[in-house]
C-alpha cells in the first residue's frame, strides 16, 4: 500500500520549478533520488533516481545535489 507523502503548503508554493507534477508526492518512491548524505541541513548528496529530468537537481564534479524544496522537506519528514 502507497503512503501519499505530505509537505507544508509554503513549501509547495516555493517549489516554482518542478516539471513532474510533484509526482515525488505520491508516495510510490519509484521518482526519489536517493539520499546519500546531508551537510549542514543545506547540502543534499543524492544518487539520482529514474526520474531524470528534473531542474533541481545540480551535478558537481562526481556528485548530485538535490536543491528542491519539496524533496528537502521529504527527507527531512519521512528520513527517505
Amino acid at each position: 500500500m502507497m503512503m501519499k507523502l505530505q509537505v507544508a503548503e509554503n513549501v509547495i508554493q516555493n517549489t516554482t520549478r518542478c516539471r513532474n507534477d510533484f509526482i515525488c508526492l505520491s508516495g510510490d518512491g519509484e521518482c526519489l533520488c536517493e539520499l546519500k548524505y546531508c551537510y549542514s541541513d543545506k547540502f543534499y548528496f543524492v544518487k539520482p533516481g529514474k526520474k531524470s529530468l528534473c531542474s533541481y537537481k545540480i551535478a558537481y564534479l562526481n556528485s548530485t545535489f538535490c536543491s528542491c524544496p519539496t524533496r528537502k522537506e521529504i527527507y527531512k519528514r519521512y528520513s527517505i
